[in-house]
């Protein structure tokens, strides 16, 4: 289904504490793609978007014509596949290739534990910025105690996630230091190659 719905340039709805969000904004910045950003408290997110998705989720880019992309590989993958991209993201040799996707979903998947636990266990340093980003990206124009109270409600269901995550007392020094040691190699990397495989970013740099 295409909304009524034309636009010159792309929309990507996303918002400044969405991992996905970045990984998407990111990959189009990148790649020379013309986009205009909204958050998905703006009324038409509300009209546009959450009809076809039918949940309140980010990132989601709405082509020119009124069509959308859910899923930051799906949107990734339309613009590598429609050649709209300056270079591809996806390695042409089987081994530079396959370790692209590895890196992916390592850093996608395998370092969502670390990034909870930093946003989520050190409330004296992260809660007002956390419950302002989450209320503003709601209701970016409503007043500042109320974005606090309305993100005080999101970040209530999303700090939820931790303890499932296996995030707890026992785990948490190994992740931190299982994270210290991954920084200390990616710094040594990176003095010597501008991405993780070279010098053209790859899907996992993203």
């Amino acid at each position: 289904m295409k909304p009524n719905f034309v636009s010159d340039v792309i929309t990507l709805y996303g918002a400044p504490m969405s991992l996905w969000s970045g990984k998407a904004r990111a990959y189009l910045r990148k790649q020379g793609i013309a986009f205009n950003e909204v958050m998905p408290g703006h009324a038409s997110y509300r009209e546009n978007i959450s009809p076809q998705t039918k949940r309140g989720i980010v990132p989601v880019v709405q082509l020119q014509d009124g069509s959308i992309l859910q899923d930051t590989l799906v949107i990734i993958d339309h613009f590598e596949q429609s050649k709209e991209s300056r270079f591809s993201v996806y390695p042409e040799t089987p081994q530079q290739r396959l370790s692209a996707l590895v890196l992916d979903l390592f850093g996608s998947e395998g370092l969502l534990k670390v990034a909870m636990h930093y946003r989520w266990n050190f409330p004296d340093h992260n809660e007002e910025f956390i419950l302002h980003e989450f209320g503003s990206s709601v209701m970016p124009w409503a007043p500042r105690f109320v974005q606090r109270w309305l993100g005080q409600k999101v970040a209530a269901k999303f700090s939820g996630y931790v303890e499932p995550l296996g995030i707890n007392s026992q785990s948490i020094p190994a992740i931190e230091a299982w994270y210290e040691e991954l920084l200390g190699q990616l710094n040594a990397h990176f003095k010597q190659h501008d991405f993780l495989l070279g010098s053209c970013p790859s899907i996992g740099d993203y």
